[in-house]
């Protein structure tokens, strides 16, 4: 006979595993449904979901006062490696939004139009152009780059010129 698991002196259910991870689902519901409502996935503030879930996870965890429920959970958020995971996360969209407020995206968008051979180029601009087609949402950078350079490569075909670089 197996021995029972124990977690502080306590048996380990075996029927808790989809109430465990409930406040996920919570979570990732919430997340995508207000997205799809929103119709952009960068309008939905991802803290406001992570709120809704963690006060659902306090609400449905059975052990003791509502206190002793926010010290557990307070001393799980204060891990390290949770707390590393934070700053990645803080520290990479302060970045992002620092490249792109000081024109880094387009500086390095431009250098690579600048450095690659057209032949290179040729499947990424395909699919920038596929998807302003399709009428789908791209970012603003590379949509403003892919008319232009449309209208480079209809001035070069009224010209004359070979758009093959053989």
């Amino acid at each position: 006979m197996k021995p029972e698991l124990e977690r502080n002196g306590e048996p380990i259910g075996r029927g808790k595993g989809l109430l465990a991870l409930s406040p996920l689902l919570v979570f990732l519901g919430i997340y995508l449904v207000s997205s799809i409502l929103a119709k952009d996935f960068y309008k939905v503030p991802i803290a406001s979901a992570f709120l809704i879930a963690s006060a659902y996870a306090l609400l449905i965890s059975k052990k003791g006062p509502i206190e002793s429920k926010i010290a557990t959970f307070s001393r799980g958020a204060g891990h390290e490696s949770v707390l590393l995971m934070l700053w990645i996360f803080i520290l990479a969209g302060a970045f992002a939004q620092t490249a792109k407020e000081i024109g880094a995206i387009d500086a390095t968008v431009s250098a690579t139009l600048a450095i690659l051979p057209p032949k290179m180029l040729l499947a990424g601009l395909f699919l920038q152009l596929h998807n302003l087609r399709n009428g789908q949402i791209v970012y603003a950078t590379n949509a403003r780059l892919a008319r232009q350079m449309m209208e480079q490569m209809q001035k070069r075909k009224a010209q004359g010129v070979s758009l093959r670089n053989d």
